[in-house]
């Protein structure tokens, strides 16, 4: 759970199962599911935690609650996680959504129980509540009709 300054105020508008990214020729990939267990030594490339900190801290908590520390490569961004991923170096825990935009060599096979999931939040501050308002009353209705929440 990432923290905010005082006078910040959240709201979570959407609620989405993380996946395992990997590469499609990685034995791995023909499994219907993974215990997240079974990838405890592999490198997990992620977004550095200054680029995503809610993102970064749901992948770290999600292995620590599995009974491991990662070992992550925080050195990667934007298209060199995937083209790491392609070429069959280390694995991804990225949101479900994302199946669609998979790039060539990528494989997303779903976590087995327990589910890890990311929790997308409005964040605003406390002066801004008139002007955020409107925005939670659309975010809440979307989500309630995507059954995001």
């Amino acid at each position: 759970m990432t923290s905010y300054p005082e006078g910040f105020h959240t709201r979570a508008v959407r609620r989405e199962p993380l996946r395992v990214a990997l590469s499609s020729t990685d034995p791995l990939a023909q499994r219907n599911h993974i215990e997240l267990t079974t990838l405890a030594g592999r490198l997990f490339e992620v977004w550095p935690r200054d680029m995503a900190p809610g993102f970064y801290d749901t992948v770290v908590s999600a292995c620590r609650a599995a009974g491991f520390e990662p070992r992550l490569d925080e050195q990667a961004a934007g298209n060199t996680v995937w083209g790491n991923l392609a070429r069959g170096r280390g694995v991804a825990l990225i949101n479900a959504s994302l199946a669609e935009q998979m790039p060539r060599g990528i494989s997303l096979v779903t976590l087995a129980e327990p589910p890890a999931t990311l929790t997308y939040d409005a964040v605003w501050h406390q002066d801004e509540r008139p002007l955020i308002q409107r925005s939670l009353q659309a975010a809440a209705q979307l989500a309630g009709e995507a059954g995001w929440l």
